[in-house]
């Protein structure tokens, strides 16, 4: 029975003056020896008792300020969870450079100002690890669990974090040159006035929910497409790149915020392929049909909110489906027409589209008359430069008396050809306003 003042039999000790060991000045023989600290030497003969670091509990020890310095630590495990506490491991200013830690367990860990140069944390766990200040110079974490993980102030320098979970990371104030960001997952971390500009690669990088402000991120880092699109996630890839778009527009990128823009609204319209939706987990995004029709048909289909498993033959099914294939449509076609109202040269193209498409039907069926001002004599036009012309001003809404229509047919599709060259001259006008105002 520990002393702690009191005798074997429960009275109080004749010294009852008890030291932080837990015991008095005369029972001081039966406390246990303080255990010694540790040393790279006696961490090294405990690994070679070991035949290797694997398997070996340091859990709650302190290996602060070691020299580590290219250990061989695979397999080691730094963090135990007990049935009353946490016991992490204290690495704080632990020289860890050149180290092998490969799935390693580091959850939680006291890693703050620790040299971790050219460390190898490939598939290490480091969730919620303290690494603030941390040195991890050319350091490699790829596939590196770091979820919640606090890197605030760390160094960053040619780090490989390709494929590494950063979820809920903290990087503010943390130096970021030359890494490797591929294919990371940044769900919901805070990079709050970080410096990306120097940053080798973020190409499929998720960014759903992801704190941008003042990152100075660069569109041509992100490649073609962020993770969560090439995931298939649309929904959120949708958010994300409405996230990117305000972080481009808040210092001047406006080239790249058109391309976000453009990115976001792409997403909306994946967000709406019925196709898609017919997916139960995907679809669990949305409510599909109001809760007036819901409540009508609860007592056919009790699974009604859940679309997909909606029987087929289900007039709901088809009414969703007819709903978002128009949805559908109608983005894609404003997609095609103007790409979502930032392509000039696409509209310019079905301008030229529809200038020499009406031509040419005009001159297939013989439908324009030349006129002489004189005599008024009609003549089927020869040319396809008479056609081109007709089309052209009916286009513009011009007119030319030289050249009139030859049925009431032509006469109506000529009407057509004008309300289609107003749609179309108005919409250049406000496509280029959008361009000029973002410029």
């Amino acid at each position: 029975m520990p002393c702690k003042g009191r005798n074997e039999d429960g009275t109080p000790c004749r010294l009852g003056v008890v030291l932080g060991n837990g015991y008095c000045l005369a029972h001081q023989d039966q406390a246990p020896e303080k255990p010694t600290r540790w040393t790279r030497e006696r961490l090294e003969e405990a690994i070679a008792a070991r035949d290797g670091a694997a398997g070996l509990d340091l859990a709650g020890e302190d290996l602060s300020r070691l020299d580590l310095h290219g250990m061989d630590l695979r397999g080691i495990v730094l963090f135990r969870l007990g049935t009353r506490e946490t016991f992490v491991t204290n690495l704080k200013r632990t020289n860890l450079s050149n180290a092998k830690l490969q799935k390693a367990n580091l959850m939680y860990a006291k890693l703050q100002e620790a040299n971790l140069t050219y460390a190898k944390l490939q598939d290490a766990y480091l969730s919620h690890a303290k690494l603030q200040g941390a040195f991890l110079i050319d350091a490699n974490l790829q596939q590196a669990r770091l979820e919640g993980a606090k890197l605030q102030g760390a160094r960053l320098i040619r780090t490989n974090l390709r494929n590494a979970n950063l979820t809920y990371a903290k990087l503010q104030g943390a130096t970021l040159i030359r890494t490797n960001l591929e294919e990371a997952n940044l769900r919901w971390a805070d990079l709050t006035e970080v410096d990306l500009r120097y940053a080798s690669s973020l190409r499929g990088v998720k960014l759903h929910r992801t704190k941008l402000n003042r990152t100075g991120l660069k569109r041509e880092q992100l490649g073609p497409a962020i993770g969560e699109e090439l995931a298939g996630e649309y929904h959120e890839a949708r958010d994300a790149y409405l996230a990117l778009k305000q972080n481009f527009d808040n210092w001047g990128a406006y080239a790249a915020s058109a391309w976000a823009y453009q990115k976001e609204r792409k997403m909306e319209k994946a967000t709406k392929a019925p196709w898609r939706c017919r997916n139960s987990k995907y679809y669990g995004k949305e409510k599909p049909f109001p809760p007036l029709v819901r409540g009508l048909f609860s007592k056919l289909w009790p699974n009604l909110r859940q679309y997909g498993r909606l029987p087929r033959w289900s007039p709901l099914v088809w009414w969703f489906w007819f709903k978002y294939m128009v949805k559908w449509l109608a983005d894609w076609f404003v997609e095609l027409l103007c790409g979502y109202g930032e392509s000039i040269w696409r509209v310019l193209l079905w301008m030229g589209v529809a200038l020499f498409g009406f031509a040419t039907y005009y001159w297939y069926i013989g439908g324009v008359k030349l006129v002489d001002p004189i005599s008024w004599p009609q003549a089927t036009a020869t040319s396809f430069l008479h056609y081109l012309i007709y089309s052209a001003g009916a286009f513009t809404t011009t007119g030319f008396a030289r050249f009139q229509p030859a049925d009431d047919l032509v006469r109506l599709i000529t009407a057509l050809q004008a309300i289609i060259g107003i749609f179309l001259a108005g919409l250049l006008g406000f496509v280029a306003g959008n361009r000029i105002r973002r410029g």
